[in-house]
This record gives C-alpha cells, sequence and structure tokens, in this order.
C-alpha cells in the first residue's frame, strides 16, 4: 500500500476509497418551517404562524438543531407561542450558537 501517504482531504488514499462522500445542502427556509412544523406537532406546542415564521429564520441563521433546543423550553408559557416568547428564550441563550 501506499504507506503515509496523504491524499485529499489529508487522508490515506485507502482510507479515502473506503469512504462514501455525500454532498449535502443547506436546508431552506421552507423545509426548516415544515421540520419544525412536525416537531411543534410532535411536542403538542401551539405556535402561532409569526413566531413558527421567526422560528425557521432562527433555524437558518443559527442552526436547525439550535431551535429544536429551545422548543421545550417554549412549552414553560403553555399559552400560545408568540414571537415574543421566542425572543424571550433565545435571549436566555445568546451566547449558545
Amino acid at each position: 500500500g501506499s504507506k503515509n501517504i496523504e491524499n485529499h482531504f489529508g487522508m490515506p488514499k485507502e482510507l479515502l476509497d473506503r469512504l462514501v462522500i455525500i454532498p449535502l445542502q443547506k436546508n431552506t427556509t421552507e423545509i426548516n418551517k415544515k421540520i419544525l412544523q412536525i416537531r411543534i406537532n410532535e411536542e403538542c406546542i401551539n405556535v402561532s404562524s409569526e413566531a413558527l415564521t421567526f422560528l425557521s429564520d432562527i433555524a437558518e441563521s443559527k442552526g436547525l438543531r439550535y431551535v429544536l433546543c429551545i422548543l421545550p423550553v417554549l412549552k414553560v408559557f403553555k399559552t400560545k407561542i408568540e414571537r415574543n416568547h421566542v425572543e424571550e428564550v433565545t435571549s436566555l441563550f445568546i451566547g449558545l450558537k
């Protein structure tokens, strides 16, 4: 074999030959909104359409995982979640991406 010879991505050719590289695309706002709507329905959270749009915008800038992690915190409000609720919760996690 080709010992210690690094190829693309800084790894040996034999290892690279065994890997499957799958190109990924960033989710669109509409896809993020659909994913969030499914999760919100599963979590039984009542969210206004304005708050859902705001959450999908946050998912586009900070990541979908970030928004999915703050959904349980939004359940604490026990009312219909509005944009101001989302702003309040995201202000608590300002240092996180």
